[in-house]
């Protein structure tokens, strides 16, 4: 766990900002395998919640370009990195996580952003 943070350290591209403001980041979220997800905002920081699992949440914080660091609450789940892309027009299209990839769960959840009712 020592070694991949280090590498997940020396990644890190410093000083470096998110592409929109945090309010395009919050929405409902859908994953084919881990159901819905929640991100919201609170205070300066995002939050997330998988609607399935209410074990699995945790608050984002500010990584590097698109991409939060998760403190999950559950502390064996401990930290991930969530990869948020957009679809070029301002917009959050989805959200990619591993969560505990070390031993837990080795697959790229993805999280795509649900349709808002017209």
């Amino acid at each position: 766990e020592a070694q991949a943070q280090k590498q997940r350290d020396a990644a890190r591209a410093k000083d470096t900002r998110p592409s929109l403001v945090l309010e395009k980041f919050a929405g409902a979220y859908d994953s084919a395998i881990l159901g819905e997800a929640t991100v919201s905002v609170a205070g300066d920081a995002l939050f997330i919640q998988l609607q399935a699992h209410e074990s699995i949440s945790g608050t984002l914080e500010h990584w590097h370009y698109d991409t939060f660091l998760c403190h999950w609450d559950d502390p064996v789940l401990h930290q991930s990195l969530i990869r948020f892309i957009t679809d070029g027009q301002g917009n959050v299209a989805e959200f990619r996580v591993k969560i505990r990839e070390d031993w837990i769960d080795p697959v790229e959840h993805v999280f795509r952003m649900s349709q808002k009712e017209s």
